[in-house]
């Protein structure tokens, strides 16, 4: 018939015996407009010992957002023992919160991002407002890399500090090393801090060269108390 079809009891079972057909227990709505609902009172559990397969032909997959029951709700997908995958072929793939944090741990193991050899943009952050962005590591260290012509470019409209404890370096091996080379009206300080200490610039081998440059306001070499100026040239 055509009307509603009421199973009424304290318990009901739907149990298939034919091992062969995929399709042993079906239950179908397909009428224009209609649709198949399971409401428990209490835990709902789908359970298989092979796949458990949901599918929306050209529709949405919503889990947790039934508009009747507005309550929050925890999500999990998984347990310490499953594998979990989310692929979203062409498409994207987006995650957000309602001013919720995003977490993403692995315990000791590697989180990669971005890893797979396809040629990519990949963001992290944002310039709005108090945006802040944090990178920590521990004794393992911090590397970063560019390859072939791949520039590493660092841009700030206000400090850049680079503080080390142990040795700094500057080194390029096919290019000129410049410091205040831009043209902007800027003094430089190199070994002005109140400590003692050697200030050496240049070097002796070969046809090694220093070249010292001064506009109108002249040179001034200064030295305190007993400190000499000394100047040699070799013959």
């Amino acid at each position: 018939g055509s009307g509603p079809f009421n199973l009424n009891s304290e318990t009901i079972r739907l149990h298939a015996t034919d091992a062969g057909d995929p399709t042993a227990i079906l239950i179908e709505a397909n009428a224009a407009g209609s649709g198949v609902n399971i409401y428990g009172h209490d835990n709902v559990d789908i359970l298989s010992t092979a796949n458990v397969n949901v599918n929306a032909g050209a529709g949405t997959i919503n889990i947790g957002n039934v508009p009747l029951l507005p309550i929050a709700n925890t999500i999990n997908i998984g347990n310490a023992l499953s594998h979990v995958n989310i692929n979203g072929g062409p498409a994207s793939i987006i995650m957000t919160t309602d001013d919720g944090e995003i977490s993403l741990s692995s315990g000791t193991g590697a989180i990669n991002i971005g890893t797979d050899a396809a040629a990519k943009t990949i963001s992290v952050g944002n310039v709005t407002g108090a945006t802040g962005l944090v990178l920590n590591s521990g004794t393992a260290g911090i590397q970063m890399a560019s390859t072939g012509a791949g520039d590493i470019t660092l841009n700030s409209s206000d400090t850049v500090l680079i503080d080390s404890a142990g040795v700094l370096e500057l080194n390029s091996s096919a290019g000129v090393i410049s410091i205040g080379n831009d043209a902007v009206a800027q003094n430089m300080n190199i070994g002005t801090g109140a400590a003692q200490r050697v200030i050496t610039i240049g070097n002796s081998t070969d046809a090694s060269e220093c070249i010292l440059n001064s506009g109108t306001a002249g040179i001034a070499m200064t030295t305190i108390g007993s400190g000499d100026v000394t100047i040699n040239t070799g013959s």
